[in-house]
């Protein structure tokens, strides 16, 4: 008896698990409301099932806003975007990118909504559920004579199953 109540219960919080969901939007939303939320979304059929989208202008995350423009061709404007990956018109995963050295502040602000980390390697953290997971780190590309340069705060919400089987 005590072994079916204690199946039931972990039945039941698999069941109340969400996508993690970033300024109002998670996984498993339409592409449509997407553009409508993001009007000046660039959007690209990859396949015949997966369409990637990017937005370049506005983009800010927890009070921290992202130092990219359309046509620019550093780095740093690579990273710092809004990125979706949509698989049969649903949203898959979710990044935005932002200035760096940010991580501490999001990771802050995303327990205060999401609880305790599941994982925690300062400054870089990930909360996971049974449906998806986000994390939170600093993107790091080599720069000179073996140095890093940081170049965005990345925060990425994803479903655990993105699809990535769909058209092989």
């Amino acid at each position: 008896m005590k072994t079916m109540l204690i199946l039931l219960l972990l039945s039941a919080s698999r069941l109340a698990d969400q996508p993690y969901e970033l300024k109002g939007e998670a996984p498993g939303m339409t592409l449509k409301q997407f553009r409508v939320n993001h009007k000046h979304a660039e959007c690209s059929n990859r396949t015949t099932h997966q369409t990637n989208c990017r937005v370049y202008d506005g983009v800010s995350f927890a009070g921290v806003t992202a130092m990219t423009y359309k046509g620019c061709s550093l780095p740093e404007c690579d990273a710092q975007e809004i990125f979706a990956d949509f698989v049969d018109g649903r949203l898959v995963y979710l990044s935005y990118g932002v200035s760096p050295f940010n991580a501490p502040d999001i990771v802050a602000t995303l327990t205060k909504k999401f609880g305790e980390p599941s994982e925690s390697t300062k400054p870089a953290a990930t909360w996971r559920n049974s449906v998806g997971y986000l994390s939170v780190s600093e993107m790091v590309v080599p720069g000179p004579n073996g140095s890093k340069k940081y170049i965005a705060t990345r925060i990425d919400s994803s479903l655990n199953d993105r699809g990535e089987g769909k058209d092989i």
